[in-house]
């Protein structure tokens, strides 16, 4: 057989591409679900009111499939997406004639547009009910943590913060002090201190120090100066941290990322247990699929389920329960649901304690003491009663009246009481007592099993495909807007891929739902 000495398909030194290639049914089930999603929805919001500066490099929905098309693949990196749309197929044809964007303006159109992002989003969700993929029944929140593109030490305490700000106070009241200033400094007057020293150095002829090392001699009181605008400056950093950390209700921050917070988390590469700067992003997942996501700033997901909840009311997607795991169980969570009438799956702080059988034994614990709604008594493991005594912030306290003196379980009931009181002691918040209790019922019912096995499948499963599959670890922009950007577009591609391999399988059109008594779905 004859050797092809043109293997490359080079003519006159240019290199030509044969385009009848067939693509296999992995790249067909992609484009169609991208074409399903993507393709046809409203790319009004991208549009800009003002007209100035240059045109769009292409249309901003080629833009959005390009891109999702790329998080599908697992490329996140501006420049890997440049690369990738320069030699796939797939880019190429959805491109045709239009120059190929390069990482600065991908990059630009992910940090400029994340309310237009959202409404894409949105809009995908709807095209997703529309083609029977959401039945509307249960919608199943979970949350995870993803380390910020700040740096590992960059952390500001403010505790930390508090105490050095007294301590660089107590150093400008020192200094100006020795030159006949005001010395009752606080953080509204320091900065008019600092000015009015520095006036007066300039009133007398004194010269700001330059240059600094050796051979340059400076007197007390340019040293002086130099050592007030080093407070200045610290002085100034520490108000603005401690400003924006009360007002997010935080207690660290990055210095390079100032809205991320350092929380623990499971990879942890020093091996310590040691913080790093994070957001905790959070999913409502229905039928397998991501209707709504949000990057917050807290460490722990008490506060995370009404806002994530009421965007879902503000788009009109329909649920008839909520699913969570025990970091959603808080009051407040209980009763938002139950306004809305919305079913509480929310499995209870206490649930997997309470199934040992020590726990089922232990007499302190408050679960084992039964409660009478209508007298409003607790009753102990020994039959003794808790009467209702006042209200404090942590709830009600409830005290027993005899029989606790010569109780032979008295050491193990009452613990560090035992010491202090006579009586047992019993403080609950009877309104949360009371909401957990039903969702106790409601998560070991029948339909509860099979309601939490599908959470494990569906919420965990989702965030399963975007860190492990897509390898998401580490954000790469700045600013909580930018990175809930950059976590929608994540989701939206997920989507996308489980709707492509649903399209595969032939199962489009009938919502996902594992069932106990079959194997599969």
């Amino acid at each position: 057989m004859a050797m092809n000495d043109n293997i490359l398909n080079l003519e006159d030194g240019q290199l030509y591409l044969n385009l009848s290639i067939p693509l296999d049914e992995t790249y067909s089930s992609y484009i169609e679900a991208l074409d399903a999603l993507y393709a046809t929805l409203d790319y009004r919001a991208f549009m800009r009111t003002e007209r100035r500066g240059r045109p769009s490099a292409i249309h901003p929905s080629k833009m959005m499939v390009l891109l999702v098309y790329a998080y599908m693949n697992g490329t996140f990196s501006c420049r890997e997406i440049e690369k990738l749309m320069k030699r796939d197929c797939v880019c190429m044809k959805v491109l045709g004639m239009d120059r190929i964007p390069d990482h600065s303006t991908i990059d630009r159109f992910i940090r400029g547009n994340h309310d237009a992002i959202a409404d894409i989003m949105r809009q995908s969700v709807t095209r997703l009910r529309e083609l029977g993929e959401l039945d509307g029944r249960t919608v199943f929140q979970d949350g995870t943590k993803i380390e910020s593109a700040a740096g590992k030490y960059t952390f500001v305490w403010l505790s930390a913060c508090g105490k050095n700000l007294a301590k660089a106070l107590s150093r400008v009241s020192g200094t100006a002090a020795a030159y006949g200033l005001e010395t009752e400094i606080t953080e509204r007057n320091v900065m008019a201190v600092i000015d009015s020293f520095e006036a007066r150095m300039q009133e007398n002829g004194i010269r700001f120090p330059s240059s600094s090392g050796r051979g340059h001699r400076l007197s007390q009181e340019q040293k002086d100066w130099r050592k007030m605008r080093e407070e200045k400056e610290k002085i100034a950093d520490y108000i603005s941290w401690i400003r924006k950390m009360k007002e997010t209700g935080r207690k660290s921050l990055s210095k390079t990322d100032e809205d991320a917070t350092f929380m623990r988390m499971k990879e942890d590469h020093m091996r310590n247990g040691q913080l790093r700067a994070a957001y905790n992003m959070q999913n409502l997942v229905q039928n397998g699929y991501v209707i709504a996501c949000g990057a917050f700033m807290d460490r722990t997901d008490y506060r995370t389920m009404i806002p994530m909840l009421e965007r879902l009311e503000e788009e009109g997607i329909d649920y008839d329960s909520f699913c969570a795991d025990s970091g959603y169980d808080i009051k407040d969570n209980y009763e938002w649901l139950e306004e809305h009438g919305k079913k509480a799956y929310i499995k209870p702080q206490y649930h997997e304690e309470n199934r040992k059988r020590k726990s089922r034994k232990n007499p302190s614990l408050k679960s084992n003491s039964a409660y009478d709604e209508e007298n409003n008594v607790f009753t102990c493991m020994r039959g003794h009663k808790l009467f209702y005594v006042k209200d404090t912030d942590k709830g009600q306290v409830y005290e027993a009246r005899r029989g606790c003196k010569s109780c032979p379980l008295r050491k193990q009931c009452m613990l560090s009481q035992a010491k202090r009181y006579d009586y047992k002691r019993l403080t609950i918040d009877i309104e949360a007592e009371k909401h957990r209790r039903k969702s106790e019922a409601m998560i070991t019912s029948d339909e509860g099993i099979e309601i939490r096995i599908n959470r494990s499948i569906q919420a965990e499963g989702s965030f399963a495909l975007l860190k492990a599959a897509f390898g998401c670890r580490r954000f790469r922009m700045h600013g909580i807007r930018n990175i809930e950007a950059e976590w929608m577009m994540l989701c939206m591609a997920g989507n996308a891929l489980r709707y492509s391999i649903r399209l595969a399988n032939g199962r489009a059109g009938t919502p996902f739902w594992f069932r106990i008594e079959q194997k599969a779905c």
